[in-house]
């Protein structure tokens, strides 16, 4: 029921649119400086590994946001760490797009952690999943915020920039291209979280020149028509791509990466760590 409602509402909504048109710690590598005198707030970015999935927990003195939840199978880790970190709730769960890789976990972070505001984009797919996710929300008296228009959020010293899609439908890969996009930063160093976008998602962002110190690269790093231009927009100094053994990323992409001067990480070698002050430091944890 949760869902239909959803999608009644996201039916005006298009309508509008329309119109309107656990292991050791790896060395930490070279930081990422940028000059300026005006203080900024730390911040920290875990980058999960979720196999081929997408999980983020960011977090700062006094607040945490968790951008996707991976599979089903993973949602009892994440709150785990989450509680051992001593986290009480999540300011905001974002969700880039409906897949089971990426909303597969939300359901358990919803039922087991308070959670302010949740944010998703208007494309949903009718699965148990993601039926459960909306039941939890439902049990636990929280509804979600579909954006449907590009959106900033203050968040204890960071800016959330929200890049929802602008299409209603697309010609192909209708849940991928629907990916929400969500830049953070604290006024010096920015992460850009890209979902699953693939070739007419990417052009969207291209246009938008959303330069970055660090890049989520899009839909596991697979090689995709209109990369090498996002990328160059982009144009970041590091680069995670979650991937896994099974379904590995693109030599293609990771030679683009190197090109273009970005360090990457993979998740699959372990988690990944951004320490976020002025500058930015990356830890990767082995396993």
């Amino acid at each position: 029921m949760k869902i239909l409602n959803k999608l009644l509402t996201l039916i005006t909504t298009a309508s509008v649119l329309l119109m309107t048109a656990c292991g050791g710690e790896a060395a930490i590598n070279t930081e990422s400086e940028v000059s300026s005198d005006s203080p900024v707030t730390p911040y920290s970015v875990e980058c999960y590994n979720v196999g081929k999935g997408d999980s983020f927990l960011i977090t700062t003195d006094s607040s945490a946001v968790l951008v996707d939840t991976g599979y089903k199978e993973n949602g009892d880790d994440i709150v785990e760490d989450i509680k051992n970190k001593g986290i009480k709730k999540l300011d905001m769960l974002i969700i880039s797009h409906f897949d089971k890789d990426h909303v597969g976990g939300a359901a358990k972070v919803v039922k087991h952690i308070p959670i302010d505001r949740v944010l998703t984009p208007y494309q949903v797919k009718d699965s148990k999943r993601t039926e459960k996710f909306y039941e939890n929300m439902q049990n636990a008296e929280i509804n979600d915020e579909t954006l449907t228009e590009d959106t900033t959020i203050e968040l204890d010293g960071l800016t959330y920039d929200f890049y929802p899609a602008e299409k209603t439908s697309y010609s192909d890969k209708a849940s991928n291209n629907s990916s929400l996009a969500v830049r953070v930063t604290n006024g010096k160093i920015s992460m850009l979280f890209t979902g699953d976008a693939e070739t007419e998602r990417l052009a969207e962002l291209t246009k938008k020149n959303l330069k970055s110190t660090i890049l989520k690269v899009p839909y596991h790093g697979h090689m995709q028509d209109g990369l090498a231009e996002f990328l160059k927009s982009v144009h970041p100094s590091y680069s995670v791509i979650t991937s896994s053994i099974d379904e590995p990323e693109s030599t293609t992409v990771l030679a683009m990466l190197k090109k273009i001067s970005c360090e990457n990480y993979l998740t699959r070698n372990g988690k990944v760590v951004f320490n976020i002050t002025d500058t930015a430091a990356v830890t990767q944890v082995t396993e």
